[in-house]
């Protein structure tokens, strides 16, 4: 049932007019548990306060930490850029190493073919005093010479004609006298700075072509030096070895200059 507002005034008033019932309003308006609920209230003002200021310090530490988050976000941007500029400077140095290497194998390559050719020039010149040990007598062959044996040959079926030029290729082709019994030899040579297996098996191979054209050969490598692999290779199909100064016969008895 709603109270009316009438009826509150009245009591007002009649409580107002009557002392007694004045003083017994008092007495419980200060009674010890509106004191308690006064200091519960202000005990909860100050834990309000107290969480406010903890609020407040905590919202400090939040945008700090939003501006250290955007400072590092920076930093990042900018090493993402450097790492960027480093890819480049690193794929343009890349490329300059690529085409650096590729002009060393380029003079490597011309260097060699040099080399090459000089060793087979001193081999051609001196080709008499090299091979000595070898055979007497000796002496290089022209191309017109070469091609009065291997000419005939192919007429007649001994050789076909890219036979013929394979033999031709040969670096140089001496004729001369063998030591044992003075009969007419024909030493096939190949000659290269280092020689390798390749010379061994080339030098085996154009010396058999050209004994089909009826004469006797002997199969020869020359060098500055040789591979392991290639002076076995020539010990094992009686090829001679010959470098600088040295002649290594098929059994691999060694005979120097002095010999």
């Amino acid at each position: 049932m709603a109270i009316d507002p009438q009826d509150i005034r009245a009591l007002v008033r009649a409580i107002a007019d009557d002392p007694e019932a004045k003083a017994e309003l008092s007495r419980l308006l200060s009674s010890d548990e509106l004191r308690g609920l006064s200091v519960e209230v202000g005990r909860l003002a100050e834990g309000q306060r107290a969480t406010q200021e903890r609020l407040d310090a905590l919202a400090a530490t939040v945008q700090e930490l939003a501006e250290a988050q955007r400072a590092i976000q920076q930093q990042l941007a900018e090493l993402v850029q450097a790492q960027r500029a480093i890819q480049q400077q690193l794929a343009a140095l890349a490329l300059a190493q690529a085409n650096t290497q590729e002009e060393l194998r380029s003079i490597v390559d011309r260097v060699g073919g040099l080399t090459g050719f000089m060793v087979e020039h001193e081999y051609r010149v001196k080709g008499p005093a090299r091979f000595s040990k070898i055979a007497r007598r000796l002496r290089p062959l022209t191309y017109e010479e070469i091609d009065t044996i291997l000419d005939p040959a192919v007429q007649r079926g001994a050789l076909g004609e890219a036979q013929a030029e394979d033999a031709r290729l040969a670096d140089v082709i001496l004729r001369g006298r063998t030591k044992e019994n003075a009969s007419e030899v024909y030493l096939v040579v190949e000659a290269s700075a280092l020689i390798d297996a390749g010379d061994v098996e080339r030098a085996l191979r154009r010396a058999g072509l050209l004994a089909r054209a009826g004469v006797e050969t002997v199969p020869v490598v020359a060098g500055m030096g040789a591979t392991k692999g290639a002076t076995e290779y020539a010990h094992t199909k009686g090829v001679w070895k010959v470098t600088d100064g040295r002649s290594e016969s098929p059994d691999g008895t060694v005979l120097t200059d002095d010999a």
